[in-house]
C-alpha cells in the first residue's frame, strides 16, 4: 500500500457559513478546481455536524457565528466524536480578537482566516496545508484515530517526520529519538516515551478491523497480529506507510 492508495487525489471540502452568497461563491470555486471536490455547503452548525459525519470531508471551512449551533459549539462536539477521519479545519470569521483565535486553536483548528478575504488566499492555504509533509502525517494520524488532544500526538507526529528524514533514529530510539523530541518540546525523554506509549495504546485499543487491515495487514508493516506494538514498531510502520514502502 502506498500513500497515494489511501489519500485522495482531490481535496474534499465542506463549507459551513450562514452567508449564502459567500457559500455559493466558494462552492463554485471549489467545483471548478481539478484538485478539489465539493462535499457540500450548509448554513448552520447542526447540518454541518451531520454532513461531517456522513461525508468525512478532508477540509471543513467553518464560520464561527451560525444559527442552530455556532462554530465553537460545533468544534467542541467534533472533539467528542470518534470519527474514522476528522477534517482539517479552516475558520473564516469576522471575529479577529486573539481570545477567539486561541480558543479555536485549542479546539483543533488548523488555520484562522479573518473576513473579508480573497478566495485565492483560502484556496492556496488549503493546498499548502494538505500537501505538506507535516500535514500528510497529520492526515494519516487522523485516519488512524490518534487523539489530537493527548500530548503524545505531537510527539508521534514529530517522531514520524524525523524518522523519515533520518531513518537511523529508530535504531537508537532511547538515546537519539526520545532526547531529540524532548529537546524540541522542552520536556524529558522519559515523558516523551510515556506520552508516546499512551497515545499508541489509546489508538490501538480503539482501532477497528477495517482500519487495521487497511494500514497494517501487509508483511512489510511488521504488525500483522493485533498485539499492541512497541513505540519503535508503531513509528516505523507509520514511517513506512508515509514513504510508500
Amino acid at each position: 500500500m502506498h500513500w497515494g492508495d489511501f489519500v485522495q487525489q482531490t481535496i474534499s471540502v465542506l463549507i459551513a457559513d450562514d452567508n449564502s452568497a459567500l457559500c455559493s461563491s466558494l462552492a463554485a470555486t471549489f467545483e471548478q478546481l481539478p484538485d478539489f471536490e465539493l462535499a457540500g455547503f450548509v448554513d448552520n452548525g447542526a447540518d454541518a455536524l451531520y454532513q461531517i459525519c456522513s461525508t468525512l470531508p478532508d477540509v471543513l471551512v467553518l464560520d464561527i457565528v451560525m444559527p442552530t449551533c455556532d462554530g465553537l459549539t460545533l468544534l467542541r462536539k467534533l472533539q467528542q466524536l470518534k470519527l474514522s477521519k476528522s477534517p482539517i479545519i479552516f475558520v473564516i470569521s469576522c471575529f479577529t480578537n486573539s481570545h477567539t483565535q486561541q480558543e479555536t486553536i485549542k479546539l483543533g483548528v488548523h488555520h484562522y482566516l479573518p473576513k473579508p478575504f480573497e478566495t485565492d488566499t483560502l484556496v492556496n492555504a488549503i493546498r499548502a496545508v494538505c500537501t505538506s509533509r507535516p500535514s500528510r502525517v497529520s492526515t494519516l494520524l487522523l485516519e488512524l484515530g490518534v487523539p489530537v488532544q493527548v500530548r503524545g500526538y505531537d510527539y508521534l507526529r514529530s517522531a514520524i517526520i524525523l524518522s523519515m528524514e533520518e531513518p537511523h533514529v529508530l535504531q537508537t530510539i532511547t538515546t537519539i529519538l526520545y532526547p531529540r523530541l524532548a529537546e524540541q518540546f522542552v520536556t524529558t525523554p522519559s515523558r516523551v516515551e510515556r506520552a508516546l506509549r499512551h497515545a499508541i495504546k489509546v489508538t490501538w485499543d480503539r482501532l477497528d478491523e477495517p482500519t487495521f487491515d487497511r494500514f497494517f495487514s501487509l508483511p512489510d508493516r511488521g504488525l500483522i497480529y493485533r498485539k499492541r506494538p512497541s513505540n519503535r514498531d508503531f513509528i516505523g510502520a507509520l514511517s513506512a506507510i508515509m514513504q510508500g514502502a
